[in-house]
Order: C-alpha cells, then structure tokens, then sequence
C-alpha cells in the first residue's frame, strides 16, 4: 500500500497570472470531463460538465502554461456530440498551448476525434530540458482497466533509448497504480505491477500522474534503492469523489493540475479549484 501524503490546494477565478521565472514547461493536467451529447445535461451536485469545463479552461487560460494533458474519460456517455463539445471549447478557449488526450474507460473508440492521439497508441513526446512524457494506453472491461503489452513495451523501449543520468520522464495514464482504501478501489487497473516493474527498473521516472477517482492525491512508489516516484491524482473537471469507504460525492468544485518541469529534474505540482462550480442553474439561463 503507498502511503497518502498530503498535498495544498488553491481557489482560481478567471484571471491572468504572470510567471515571474517560469520553467522549461508547464503542464496543465485535467481529467474526466464527463461531457455529455446534451450540453445543459446535469451530473452530481447538480455540475454542468460542460460550463465547468468551459470554466477549468478558462481558468487554465490565465497561466503560462505550455501544453494541456486530459487523462481520460472526457466523454461521459460515449458520443460523437461528447467530443464535438470538447473540441469547441477547447476552440473557443484559445490556450496558446499543444492539447495530449489520453482515453479513459467512459471514452469511445467508435467516436474518439480522428486528429487525436490513437486511441489504444502508446504516445511520447520529447519536451524541454531534457523531460520525456510517455502517455500509456488502456484497454477497459467496464470500469477497470488494463495497461497493454504493446504500450508497456514500447515505454520500455523508450526508456532505454532515453537512459542517462540527466533524462527525466514523467508518465500519464487513466487510473491509479495503487488503492486508497476508498470505493473506487473497485475500479482499478488489472496489472499495475507492469508498470510499477518499469519504475523501478528506471530512476529517471520521477513521476506518474492519472485521473479516474475525481479527487486530488499524491502517492508514492519506492524503489529497492530507496528513492521514491511520486503518485499523483488529478482532480475531475467537474464532480469530485467522496474518499470514503463507500459511494460518494464530495462537495469540492471542478478543477485541475499543474505541472512544473524544471532543469535537473525538478519537478513542482499544484492542485487548482473554480471558486464556484457551474450548476443546473447556469445551464437554464441559457
């Protein structure tokens, strides 16, 4: 079991923020979207997906940030419309930033965008001083999910090609590799022991981060020699999960993660929350 550690969080309203020393990169992580085909449609706690997406990435607009990754489940019911919404948004959001979207078990591989990253593909991208992101597919048998050979050994392929002292990679993918003692253990991934295998087998992995459990957390997986890579959770863009034994949902608002990839490895993360969520009401005043 990784031990839970804990992790601040801040309230954003629509504004801009100037970096004074940003870093390399930026990653501005959100996840499970849970868009609907009908955009009034309501979820838990009476959250829009669609204002509150509309929200996140408004929010997400007034950082520096230099690339967008949604680990999953951006649809919420599978369909061609769910994946039109998130692409008018993203549109209308105008982030002067590169969009990677990686699927979760709610997404379809009927209706995933054509010009998106491959639904089942194993996704690398080379980033700034010297960090390598390595987005790792799924397959799903409802909602649990398995890591697949293909993609595990393309990432171990990659790792080598990349090995050194000075190579950093952080890796993406829909679930957590570890329990929480919580309800959505049930939904877990099959084989996490593949890729927790990799971890430890390559020190320049400082970090994994997934979505699926609609809350923000941060984990950590040792290895044999004592050094440790972080675990860390994504808060949903819209409901967030109760982290109780049984069914929940929390009270906290939509929100998202950043990521700071800096030189030498550095890596800093914050967790950002709507200082209000988009409610049934907003919808109606359409």
């Amino acid at each position: 079991m990784a031990d839970l550690l804990f992790e601040s969080s801040s309230s954003v309203s629509v504004r801009r923020l100037v970096v004074k020393h940003k870093p390399p990169y930026v990653i501005a992580q959100l996840s499970d979207c849970h868009l609907f085909a009908e955009r009034d449609k309501c979820g838990y706690n009476d959250i829009n997906p669609y204002d509150a997406l509309a929200a996140v990435f408004s929010a997400i607009g007034g950082y520096q940030v230099d690339a967008v990754l949604c680990t999953g489940d951006i649809s919420g019911d599978g369909s061609a419309q769910s994946y039109r919404h998130f692409q008018s948004l993203w549109q209308a959001a105008e982030i002067e930033a590169v969009l990677f979207t990686l699927a979760g078990n709610h997404d379809s591989p009927v209706h995933w965008p054509a010009d998106w990253q491959p639904f089942t593909a194993y996704q690398y991208h080379a980033l700034p001083a010297n960090w390598h992101l390595h987005c790792l597919p799924s397959t799903f048998a409802g909602a649990r999910g398995s890591l697949t050979e293909t993609g595990i050994g393309q990432c171990r392929n990659r790792l080598v090609e990349t090995a050194g002292s000075n190579q950093y990679h952080l890796m993406a993918i829909h679930h957590p590799l570890y329990p929480a003692n919580e309800w959505m253990d049930k939904h877990r991934l099959d084989n996490p022991e593949q890729l927790l295998h990799l971890i430890e087998q390559s020190e320049g992995v400082q970090a994994v981060v997934h979505g699926h459990v609609h809350t923000a957390r941060v984990q950590q997986h040792s290895r044999p020699n004592g050094d440790v890579c972080r675990l860390y959770a994504c808060p949903s863009s819209c409901w967030q999960w109760g982290n109780t034994a049984h069914f929940s949902v929390a009270a906290q608002t939509p929100g998202f993660r950043l990521i700071e990839l800096s030189d030498g490895g550095q890596l800093h993360t914050s967790v950002h929350y709507l200082a209000d969520s988009p409610t049934i009401s907003d919808a109606q005043k359409r």
